[in-house]
């Protein structure tokens, strides 16, 4: 059966000796089948790791915001086509998480 909803994974942005960022460690992810926010909150950018990263890979149109209490309907948010992927920056500190909303 195949995967149908947002696929999220976190990690760290890594740098090559040209530093570029690349992505690098996941520290963790997350398969949504319907709407809502991970339970999962992006880590403090690392040193030695780079920044945090959020990937994020859908199967259908949605509409997603990231903060520490993000809201997709109402607040800042963002528009992924589906069957598309996109990779955004965390913040600095950490402690953000994902929420989306089908489009």
């Amino acid at each position: 059966m195949a995967f149908s909803g947002v696929h999220v994974s976190c990690g760290y942005a890594g740098y090559n000796k040209r530093n570029i960022a690349l992505l690098a460690e996941c520290k963790w992810s997350q398969s949504m089948a319907t709407a809502g926010t991970t339970t999962n909150a992006s880590p403090v950018e690392s040193e030695v790791l780079g920044a945090a990263v959020f990937s994020i890979t859908a199967t259908l149109d949605i509409y997603f915001a990231i903060g520490t209490n993000p809201d997709a309907t109402n607040g800042p948010r963002r528009f992924l086509q589906m069957n598309t992927s996109m990779d955004v920056f965390a913040k600095r500190e950490g402690g953000e998480y994902l929420a989306w909303i089908a489009a």
